[in-house]
């Protein structure tokens, strides 16, 4: 089982991640928050915490529809590639003014700038069909689907944007884990 954690979760402390392995969490998804240096702050420390445990490290990158995507994504590398992040997930959840084609162009720019074999897209069923129109164009990259409320497995998936299997799947969102806002997720 994975967590992913936001900043707004704020500073955290070596016995939470201690905790989360006692409850069977192998994983921890940081926001790798490029916005303020308060947040890069958080990010960092949230990343050094984890690292000290031992624990496997992912990062996501929200996709602002108004960002230079690709500069977006060199700027979250140039923050964080130092640290022993494991894969990048590209967060698309949000379409601003764009149309289904441009949003489908600002999701290739992004992947584009991030390391091939070590990305992947966090989305889920309804903004992926609305965003960009069912797109498939990205179905041979590693998909994690958020689908809050499902049960905790990766079966039973219904195939959207061409993806035929979820590499994994957030099931719970904003959740508290011993102490500290998290969201649930499988893999």
């Amino acid at each position: 089982m994975a967590v992913d954690i936001a900043n707004w979760a704020g500073y955290i402390k070596r016995q939470d991640v201690e905790a989360w392995q006692a409850e069977g969490i192998s994983k921890v998804i940081i926001r790798a928050s490029t916005e303020t240096f308060p947040h890069i702050l958080v990010a960092r420390h949230q990343i050094e915490v984890c690292d000290s445990t031992g624990i496997e490290i992912e990062a996501y990158i929200w996709l602002y529809p108004t960002a230079d995507a690709a500069a977006e994504m060199a700027r979250a590398l140039d923050t964080y590639g130092a640290y022993p992040i494991g894969r990048w997930w590209l967060d698309c959840e949000e379409q601003g003014d764009l149309s289904s084609e441009q949003m489908v162009s600002h999701v290739e720019q992004a992947l584009g700038a991030l390391p091939k074999g070590q990305r992947g897209i966090y989305t889920n069923r309804s903004f992926w069909l609305r965003a960009t129109g069912n797109s498939t164009k990205f179905a041979k990259e590693p998909l994690w689907d958020a689908s809050w409320g499902e049960a905790a497995r990766l079966d039973g998936f219904t195939s959207y944007g061409g993806w035929q299997k979820r590499h994994m799947l957030q099931h719970i969102g904003d959740t508290v884990l011993c102490g500290v806002g998290v969201d649930l997720n499988v893999y």
